[in-house]
Formats: structure tokens, C-alpha cells, sequence
């Protein structure tokens, strides 16, 4: 598992309290993420693994309409007794990161099927445990694979012992957690190499 803790601080920004439908910009800490996971192997070649994300980066109250009371205990409400919910605050959620299962016939061909990380581009294949950062760039995050995780069918393998990787898959294309809303699908590929796998240098990975 992992866990992710923002910062939020707006220096020389507004403070105080927030009025009605508002919220104070003032500093606070919370956990953006925290991810359970559960992986491992069964009948030699069939391999699973499950990760579920707890936090995220949902909002609540995004129209500030959600009251917590209209009013006091013995108070009759009117439009000035009404007690809001801050605006956009932050809202804890659950949602499926990478579930699938992967049948092995060897190093060099296996299927995958479930929901993962897109092979396309070596950003969106890094882990999070190996970036600055559980967002990445905006060239990839906005525009290549904006949800970052799809669910499909992949081959993939590993030849010249390591040296050489490829993937190729057939997606829904509809985004992490979305049930397939047509019938089309997405098609993607990568290959990368390694020429210096398993050699002293440096450069080796």
C-alpha cells in the first residue's frame, strides 16, 4: 500500500472564517490518497492483483447549495439562519485502481485482462511509488491518457532476457471505472528496449 499527504496553504491569501456558500482559505493538511493492494499467484502461471484508491481528489458541495442546518435549535429558519457546507471542500471517496489477472505462457507472451495502467508512453507505465508527484504532466495527463488506467485485454512479453518489451491492447476506452457506453474500442501498443539489461553499467535499467 501507499499513501499520498497534500498541503494546501494560500500565503498572504484571504483568512477567516467563510461566510455563507464560501469557504476560508486557510492552510490544511489530508490525505489525497491512501491505496490498499493485494497481489499474488496461483496454479503457477495465473497471477492476480487488486488495489483499491481511498481519498482521491473529489469535491463536495461544488455549488454551494448543501446546507448543514437551516437553522438553530429553536430558531425559526430564514435566509440569514441557513449554515452551509464549505464550498468544494475536500470529499473522502473509494474507487477501483488496478484489478486484473494475467496468464503467463512465458516470459515472453502473457494476457492481461482487467483494469491497469495504458501502455502508451513511458510516463503513464512509471509508478506512482517512482515520480514526484501522483499526477503527471500535462502533455500525458491531459491529452494522451487523461485517465491514466482503461480496461481491456493486453499481450505482452519480454524478449532478449529483458532487453526487448512489448505491449499490445484492445481497450474499452471509456476511462478508469466506466462501463463501456458503445461498442467501440481502443487500440494501443508500446516497445521499449533495453540494451544494457543485465550488464554492471550503470545505465543497466
Amino acid at each position: 500500500g501507499r499513501m499520498q499527504v497534500d498541503l494546501n496553504t494560500w500565503p498572504g491569501g484571504p483568512t477567516g472564517e467563510a461566510k455563507d456558500g464560501g469557504v476560508a482559505l486557510q492552510p490544511r493538511v489530508f490525505v489525497k490518497r491512501l491505496r490498499f493492494e493485494l497481489a499474488g499467484q496461483f496454479l503457477t502461471n495465473w497471477t492476480f492483483h487488486f488495489a483499491a484508491d481511498f481519498g482521491g481528489q473529489a469535491t463536495s458541495n461544488n455549488n454551494g447549495k448543501a446546507e448543514q442546518s437551516a437553522a438553530g435549535a429553536g430558531v425559526d429558519p430564514t435566509k440569514s439562519t441557513a449554515r452551509y457546507n464549505p464550498v468544494e471542500a475536500v470529499s473522502a471517496n473509494a474507487a477501483l485502481a488496478d484489478v486484473f489477472v494475467n496468464y503467463s505462457v512465458c516470459k515472453c507472451l502473457n494476457f492481461m485482462v482487467g483494469q491497469y495502467d495504458v501502455a502508451f508512453s513511458m510516463e503513464n507505465r512509471t509508478s506512482d511509488n517512482n515520480t514526484s508527484f501522483m499526477e503527471r504532466s500535462i502533455g500525458i495527463g491531459s491529452f494522451v491518457i487523461p485517465s491514466k488506467k482503461d480496461t481491456g485485454l493486453a499481450v505482452w512479453g519480454e524478449l532478449l532476457d529483458g532487453r526487448l518489451d512489448y505491449a499490445v491492447e484492445m481497450l474499452t476506452g471509456d476511462g478508469q471505472n466506466r462501463p463501456q457506453i458503445d461498442s467501440s474500442f481502443d487500440f494501443t501498443g508500446r516497445v521499449f528496449t533495453r540494451p544494457l539489461f543485465g550488464s554492471d553499467s550503470p545505465l543497466a535499467k
